[in-house]
């Protein structure tokens, strides 16, 4: 557990003069439970969401953390009893105090150049040359270039749609009035190349000469996309997400430690201030060592009955956060989230040879073969692999070429350090032989040198600029025709639910011939329209909807004491539906348009995010009661709303009636008790 330092304190005491105790409005003699108590109403005050700032967040949960921990609390109290007496002449001062009196030697050397602006007075500014165009610099950039960098950079660094557009951009310029404009846009003779001399054979490979020669129309005119909305108050130790549809901010608390990330479940901003004061609790009283997954759990049980809360309510979800130099570089690589402390420490236990921690200066593995640190690789990326897919991960493929395009990235570092080796080894065993071999650099073979990697460095960036635009056209031209999918999608759902009659029920009476099973059933609620004709074509059993089990609940509550939640409220209340519904005039409850679950069934979405979706059925569920309170049984007609009964059941103790009892009512045994509760 690291402890901070003393110097680090004369920092934030220089810049804040509140004490941690002025900081939660407590006096230093206050107890545990009176910091804890504290830390929750001042971290509501400060909140972004409430109205306060990151800066006073940060300082509130700093002092918490510092003063929740018995030994760092020690360390503060002595710290500042000491600060309160003189300072002596002769310490040194340490880093931190340095690197704060060069801020604020900075900052009056600013102040004394602002002084020094206002006295003269400004001269006019030269006019600033037209903006150039992203494809125009990298056109000049790459004509700057020698030949064998250019070759070398186009090979390496542009994608076969970049080689394309810029190509087609060439062709589609006049070729004086390009010239001119080069000319006169650097003085540099270098820059004189023809359009041709760019991506001319000789500057590419033989293989790929044929495809380049294809052309494409020149680049669309692109319009800012907006940035996905989210909680605008994601602070240290608490995430928050803001669904824009329905307005709900919801809140994570999140604690990590040794590569270990913990994180709570989505709920308000009072209870994920709980779960942080529980999870910064269990990482001030662990202990790092072999048995840290065994030992978070223990810690998590009792810091959880100190605050009144059982473990599982929390609903913990575990990932493991690593990085390791070598393969990656400076990225963190990120296991797929777990529920269980055992298959997090069996994960841990595979991973962690690989991985260097996070505060690991030392590189032992410099010193092995790149053949046995490639071999390392491959072993750690198929266990990752099946980690993952051990997880329930799906896209397995898209995982592998992620860490393939990680280690990639990566090369440059890796050869860079193989030869930084390689002259140490050299150096190491003949000094002075080894600097005879050097040739001799002028410095004007440096200078170009200098000069030639800043373009190089400078035409990677743009090209990486480039890539990110090409990927949002085409990710905006995937939506626009996923848009028009989505839009005759619904145009033809209206029509059919209008009229049912238009809706071709052939495939559906071929299914029931072919079909083998005593019981048939189907997915679909809404098919309740054509149950008396599709049950005259087989001798079986069909059901087609829950609303077969209307009469029965009718026969035995008023309709005023039966509800039906629906998937659409306004098509099941259709003239079109009213035989299903047999002149029901109980209440009929319809998802809200702005819903997630609603969302994801109308437009047919692969992704479901099932804490969302229980939250809102859970506002729907407590709205609907309200307004009709006297509802005695409850009717789930949407077949895809079963897996939220529990979330019913945390405000109605009535009858639950869906597809599934349904089809138990008709035959016993057909469905496992778990599904019925």
């Amino acid at each position: 557990m690291s402890i901070l330092q003393p110097s680090i304190y004369s920092v934030l005491l220089m810049q804040t003069p509140m004490s941690f105790y002025d900081v939660l409005g407590l006096q230093q003699n206050a107890s545990i439970e009176d910091i804890r108590l504290a830390f929750k109403q001042r971290a509501l005050e400060v909140h972004p969401d409430k109205g306060g700032t990151k800066e006073e967040f940060h300082r509130v949960y700093q002092a918490f953390e510092t003063l929740v921990a018995r030994q760092r609390r020690e360390q503060y109290d002595a710290w500042l009893v000491s600060c309160k007496e003189p300072p002596s002449q002769n310490r040194k001062d340490s880093l931190a105090e340095k690197r704060h009196k060069k801020q604020k030697r900075q900052a009056r050397k600013q102040t004394k150049d602002t002084d020094k602006t206002r006295s003269n007075p400004p001269q006019m500014p030269k006019p600033q040359r037209s903006s150039r165009s992203r494809l125009a610099k990298i056109h000049r950039l790459l004509g700057r270039l020698s030949r064998e960098t250019r070759r070398q950079v186009i090979c390496e660094r542009f994608s076969q749609k970049q080689r394309l557009l810029l190509e087609s951009w060439m062709s589609s310029m006049p070729g004086p009035a390009a010239d001119e404009t080069r000319d006169r846009e650097s003085a540099d003779p270098c820059a004189a190349l023809p359009h041709e001399a760019i991506l001319k054979s000789d500057s590419r490979p033989r293989e790929e000469q044929s495809v380049v020669r294809l052309a494409l129309p020149e680049l669309p005119a692109r319009s800012p996309i907006k940035a996905k909305p989210r909680g605008r108050s994601k602070v240290r130790g608490l995430g928050a997400e803001k669904y824009p549809r329905s307005g709900l901010t919801v809140y994570t608390a999140c604690v990590g430690i040794d590569g270990i990330v913990v994180t709570s479940r989505k709920c308000d901003l009072p209870t994920a201030l709980d779960y942080l004061v529980i999870l910064t609790t269990m990482k001030e009283r662990i202990q790092l060592g072999d048995n840290l997954v065994s030992n978070m759990e223990n810690a998590l049980c009792l810091a959880a009955k100190e605050q009144g809360k059982e473990l599982h309510e929390l609903q913990l979800n575990l990932s493991l956060h690593f990085r390791h130099a070598y393969w990656i570089g400076r990225e963190t690589l990120c296991t797929p989230r777990c529920h269980s402390f055992e298959v997090l420490a069996d994960h841990r236990q595979l991973l962690c040879p690989f991985f260097q921690r996070k505060n690991d200066r030392s590189r032992g593995w410099v010193h092995l073969d790149p053949q046995a640190l490639r071999e390392q690789w491959l072993q750690f990326q198929k266990l990752y692999l099946n980690i993952c897919s051990s997880l329930g991960m799906q896209q397995l493929t898209k995982v592998r070429q992620r860490l393939q395009r990680m280690y990639r990235v990566n090369s440059d570092y890796r050869q860079a350090l193989h030869r930084h080796l390689e002259r140490k080894a050299m150096a190491r065993e003949d000094p002075r032989r080894w600097r005879q071999k050097q040739p001799k650099i002028t410095s004007r073979q440096r200078r170009a040198h200098v000069i030639q990697e800043r373009r190089v460095t400078l035409l990677s960036r743009l090209l990486r600029e480039w890539q990110c635009a090409i990927d949002k056209d085409d990710a905006r031209c995937r939506l626009r025709s996923e848009q028009h999918r989505r839009k005759r999608k619904n145009a033809e759902d209206s029509r059919v639910n209008a009229d049912p009659e238009a809706l071709d029920i052939s495939g559906f009476v071929s299914a029931l011939a072919a079909a083998e099973a005593k019981v048939i059933s189907t997915s679909c609620g809404f098919l309740a329209y054509f149950q008396q004709a599709l049950a005259a074509k087989t001798e079986k059993t069909f059901i087609s909807s829950s609303l077969v089990a209307l009469p029965g609940l009718r026969s035995r509550f008023p309709d005023e004491e039966v509800m039906i939640l629906t998937f659409d409220a306004q098509v099941l209340g259709s003239p079109a539906y009213s035989t299903s519904l047999d002149g029901f005039g109980g209440p009929v409850v319809g998802l809200d348009k702005s819903m997630h679950l609603y969302e994801v069934i109308s437009q047919d979405l692969a992704h479901l995010d099932f804490e969302r979706a229980e939250v809102e059925m859970e506002r729907l569920v407590a709205a609907a009661l309200d307004r009709f309170p006297g509802t005695k049984a409850m009717l789930l007609e949407c077949t895809n709303l079963p897996p939220y009964k529990h979330v019913i059941r945390r405000h109605f103790a009535g009858e639950i009636h869906d597809c599934l009892t349904t089809l138990e009512g008709v035959h016993t045994g057909l469905v496992k008790e778990r599904f019925l509760a």
